[in-house]
């Protein structure tokens, strides 16, 4: 979070990203922008089975940024969207749902998938 302040503050901006990766010999440089990752959690009851059901969205914006030309060569707004429910019998249950940690990284691995195919394209 200190990071993300920290870029977000301007005191990092890209001239000065150019020259940091400049000096340590980098092609380009990745900015990574987390627009939103939300997760809820859902109850209901279809007749007499009991439903319990978790959400994720995350949306992340990643940028490349070439150093040579400090020019941004690729930018895109990732998404992801899932859910997963759970059924039973007698009252609500979320023992076989994936934690809330553990959908976020799902989503995020996702979304670096995503951007990895995308990088190998450009690059």
């Amino acid at each position: 979070m200190e990071e993300q302040s920290f870029q977000s503050s301007g005191i990092v901006n890209h001239k000065q990203l150019v020259k940091m990766g400049k000096i340590a010999g980098l092609q380009v440089v990745i900015i990574i922008d987390p627009v939103t990752i939300s997760v809820e959690d859902f109850k209901y009851k279809e007749k007499k089975t009991y439903c319990t059901s978790r959400k994720i969205f995350s949306a992340i914006r990643i940028s490349v940024l070439r150093i040579d030309t400090a020019q941004i060569i690729k930018t895109a707004l990732y998404e992801e969207d899932e859910k997963k429910s759970q059924y039973a019998e007698s009252g609500y249950r979320y023992d076989d749902l994936l934690s809330k940690e553990k959908m976020i990284l799902k989503s995020l691995n996702s979304i670096s998938e995503d951007f990895s195919d995308d990088l190998c394209e450009i690059l």
